[in-house]
């Protein structure tokens, strides 16, 4: 059996997916500095795993109301 290899850099649309959120979303957050793009070559812009690792570690936890919430 061979081990799962996960890119250590990925292009937009997988970052976002990697993260759990569409591109249009994902696109708002670079766009405020909140996850900072890579040039990889002069027209590749990549999304570091680590990064988008510590972005969401980040995250708050809970609060608020949660989607299926019925409290």
């Amino acid at each position: 059996m061979s081990a799962i290899i996960l890119p250590a850099a990925m292009r937009k649309p997988d970052a976002a997916a990697y993260v759990g959120m569409s591109v249009r979303s994902f696109e708002r957050l670079v766009s405020a500095g909140t996850i900072t793009p890579r040039r990889a070559g002069e027209r590749i812009i990549v999304y570091r795993r680590s990064d988008l690792d510590a972005f969401v570690d980040g995250l708050p936890i809970g609060g608020g109301d949660l989607p299926g919430d019925d409290a």
